[in-house]
C-alpha cells in the first residue's frame, strides 16, 4: 500500500530588507522566453490583422489597437508579451498558447487582457498541393497559422506558472499586483482555460505597504512559485512566501530585521487545487495579517 505524501511546510528565518512598491520586482516565475521571428509573424498576422505590428521587449506591438479591444483603432498599439504554450483545453488538444497583452484597455480591466491562440489544422487530402507543401523540407510548427479563438481583457499573464499534469491539462497559476500609494495589493490564482472562456479563481491575497508613508509595516509577500513532484508520482505546487510585520522606527534602528518565511503546499486534484492542512492553517494566519490592512 502506497502511503500519500501531501504536505511539505518550510518554516526558515532570514534576513529582509525593505522592497519599494515602485520596484515592480514582484516576479515569482520564470519569465517566458523571448518570441522566435516565426512565432512574431504568427502571432502578428492572427492578432493584428492587416496592421502593422514591431519587435517589442520579448514578444510585438500592434500598430493600432484591434477592434476586438476596448480601445479599437486607438494608435497607441496593443503590446503582446510571449506565448504561454500548452494543453489547455484538453489532454487531447494541439499545442495552444495565450499571451498577455498590455494596452487597449482602461484600468478597471488591468490595462490590458489575454488572448487565446490555437494552431489552424486543415488536414489536407493526402497527395494534394497543400499536403505536400505541409511536408516541405524545413517546415516547422510554427508554420501552422495561428487562429484567435478569445480575447479576455482584465486577465494578465506576465508572471504565470504552467502546471502540466500527467495525462492531463494544462493549468495556469498567476500572480497579480495592483500598486497605489505605496501600497502593493495582490493576489495568486489558478486559472482554467478552455476554447470558449477562461475561469479564475484565487489561491490566497498578499500585502505590501513597505513603501508607504506608515509606522506599522505589513509585508506578506510571494517569492517564489514552482511545481513539485512527490515521491508518490502526485504533482503539487509550492508558493513561498515571506511575511514581516514591524514597525518603520524597528527597521531604522535594526536593518537586519528577520522575514519568516513559509512555503505553501497546494495539490492538485483535477483542475483545481486545495491547500493541504497544514497550509490551510498557514493561509488562515495570512488572511488574518493582510486582513488587518484590507478588510
Amino acid at each position: 500500500m502506497i502511503r500519500l505524501v501531501t504536505v511539505f511546510v518550510c518554516l526558515t528565518l532570514g534576513t529582509w530588507g525593505v522592497v519599494h512598491a515602485d520596484s515592480s520586482d514582484w516576479r515569482t516565475s520564470p519569465e517566458q522566453p523571448s518570441m522566435s521571428a516565426s512565432d512574431m509573424q504568427a502571432v502578428g498576422r492572427a492578432v493584428c490583422g492587416d496592421g502593422e505590428f514591431n519587435e517589442s521587449e520579448g514578444g510585438l506591438i500592434c500598430g493600432r489597437c484591434p477592434e476586438f479591444t476596448g480601445n479599437a483603432g486607438a494608435d497607441s498599439g496593443l503590446e503582446i508579451g510571449p506565448p504561454l504554450r500548452g494543453h489547455f483545453s484538453g489532454s487531447g488538444s494541439g499545442e495552444e498558447w495565450i499571451v498577455d497583452t498590455e494596452g487597449c484597455e482602461a484600468h478597471f480591466a488591468g490595462f490590458g487582457g489575454a488572448i487565446f491562440l490555437v494552431k489552424a489544422d486543415p488536414k489536407p487530402l493526402p497527395g494534394s498541393p497543400s499536403a505536400v507543401l505541409s511536408f516541405r523540407p524545413g517546415a516547422t510548427p510554427s508554420d501552422t497559422p495561428l487562429s484567435l479563438l478569445w480575447y479576455k481583457p482584465g486577465f494578465r499573464l506576465n508572471d504565470c506558472l504552467i502546471l502540466d499534469g500527467d495525462g492531463a491539462r494544462s493549468l495556469l497559476v498567476c500572480n497579480e499586483a495592483d500598486m497605489a500609494q505605496g501600497e502593493v495589493i495582490g493576489h495568486i490564482s489558478a486559472l482554467e482555460v478552455s476554447k470558449r472562456d477562461i475561469t479564475r479563481w484565487r489561491l490566497l491575497r498578499w500585502y505590501d505597504n513597505s513603501a508607504a508613508n506608515t509606522n506599522m509595516i505589513v509585508s506578506v509577500v510571494p517569492t517564489e512559485m514552482r511545481q513539485v513532484r512527490f515521491d508518490n508520482g502526485q504533482k503539487a505546487l509550492h508558493i513561498t512566501m515571506a511575511i514581516v510585520e514591524t514597525s518603520r522606527d524597528k527597521v531604522e534602528k535594526e536593518p537586519g530585521s528577520l522575514a519568516k518565511t513559509v512555503t505553501l503546499t497546494f495539490l492538485r486534484k483535477g483542475q483545481r487545487l486545495f491547500a493541504s492542512t497544514e497550509s490551510q492553517q498557514l493561509l488562515g494566519e495570512i488572511n488574518l495579517l493582510t486582513g488587518k490592512m484590507l478588510d
